[in-house]
């Protein structure tokens, strides 16, 4: 399913209306949900074959999203998939657990703002915890 981040990006200046985000459009959004969802499926759910079919396509979806801009990624998350293949199970894991990380940091990278928005969130958080304290004292 596509993300939609191309209506989300959108430049309001153009006129042409959005894209649904293809396959093989670079896009560390769509990267980090397949990540995500590879590594919910890899917790959740036994190793039957539609199970490991899910989480292959997924690591695969990974590298198709990334190999351009981000081949770094892509190269990791390649060899989580062909570990999964392998059923070297605890090894794709932290292969893809690695990706996740680097996904990670290249979003905050290129989207500070995201960054700007998790700590204001947190201390938004800590704020909340503080008045709670205050009340029970």
């Amino acid at each position: 399913m596509a993300c939609g981040c191309n209506k989300i990006k959108k430049d309001t200046s153009n006129s042409e209306p959005p894209r649904r985000t293809g396959p093989l459009d670079q896009c560390l959004f769509c990267a980090q949900k397949h990540a995500d969802e590879a590594l919910v499926a890899m917790n959740e759910f036994m190793y039957r074959t539609e199970n490991r079919s899910f989480v292959h396509g997924s690591l695969r979806a990974v590298v198709n999203h990334t190999f351009k801009t981000w081949p770094g990624i892509a190269t990791k998350a390649r060899e989580a998939a062909l570990l999964w293949q392998e059923a070297r199970f605890d090894e794709s894991q932290s292969k893809l657990e690695a990706v996740i990380l680097d996904i990670d940091a290249a979003l905050l990278s290129e989207n500070p703002e995201i960054q700007e928005r998790i700590k204001d969130a947190e201390d938004a958080k800590k704020e909340q915890g503080n008045e709670s304290n205050e009340r029970t004292s």
